[in-house]
């Protein structure tokens, strides 16, 4: 169980599920990641809004180069990216980013940005569930968040069946967000 009271920035906690592991992405894991990350068929469904890149690589030293930005990033205390490791394989399969909003968006409480990043092969309805689960029983509270929102665009079917069945509810386009596609709970 996660220290609720303690800076994920200071401090980067580590969770797990059933049948996975979050914690903070190292370059341990590029080969695994790269495998997802030059995946076209699961960088389709990545939420690259207001990104640098798309998040496909076509090399394992394009891979680390933006590992190594999200690591600037997380010692920049903007986010946190966690890989998440089945337990089956101990192999990363994808990742999470989770993002505090610092911004104020009226009608909403205090906001985070969660980008869902999964292999292809994991692209699942239930995988999707079970990722949101653990965001929402171990990232909420540690990061002092009432809202999470994320991306589903319209052709990823698995991941939007999964937001609703945990109580997310679709976005008006440009309501947070300059974007569509988006969900909250």
């Amino acid at each position: 169980m996660i220290n609720k009271t303690m800076n994920p920035f200071e401090h980067c906690p580590s969770f797990r599920t059933e049948n996975y592991i979050f914690r903070q992405t190292s370059l341990e894991d590029a080969c695994d990641l790269f495998e997802c990350y030059s995946d076209k068929e699961a960088v389709r469904f990545f939420n690259s809004d207001n990104c640098h890149t798309d998040f496909y690589f076509q090399t394992l030293k394009d891979m680390k180069a933006y590992m190594q930005i999200w690591e600037q990033e997380y010692q920049d205390k903007v986010y946190v990216r966690f890989s998440i490791l089945a337990k089956d394989s101990n192999k990363a399969i994808g990742t999470i980013e989770f993002c505090p909003w610092n911004k104020k968006t009226e009608g909403y409480g205090k906001l985070a940005v969660l980008r869902i990043d999964l292999a292809s092969s994991y692209e699942k309805e239930g995988v999707i569930t079970e990722v949101l689960k653990a965001v929402e029983d171990n990232l909420y509270d540690l990061f002092q968040v009432e809202q999470v929102f994320t991306k589903a665009v319209p052709e990823a079917t698995a991941r939007m069946q999964a937001l609703l069945n945990c109580g997310y509810q679709k976005v008006a386009e440009g309501t947070i967000v300059p974007f569509g596609d988006y969900y909250i709970r």
